[in-house]
């Protein structure tokens, strides 16, 4: 049986494949590090994301948070 944070990270992968997440150019923040950015291209479970100064780091959608989704 699944524990609750392997249920709630499967959940948000799933999402992330249908699209109901993040998409390119969602202004996104990293829950580890705090960087914020655009993302540029999403993964299976990952994007890119690149930020004002021009630096791309690349997080764990489970670590994105979406500042803003119009």
């Amino acid at each position: 049986m699944k524990n609750f944070k392997q249920l709630r990270e499967q959940a948000l992968r799933q999402a992330h494949r249908q699209n109901d997440v993040i998409s390119e150019g969602d202004i996104v923040m990293s829950a580890r590090t705090g960087d914020k950015g655009t993302v540029h291209r999403t993964g299976v479970n990952y994007a890119i994301v690149v930020t004002e100064d021009g630096r791309m780091f690349r997080e764990w959608v489970k670590d994105i948070r979406t500042i803003n989704k119009p």
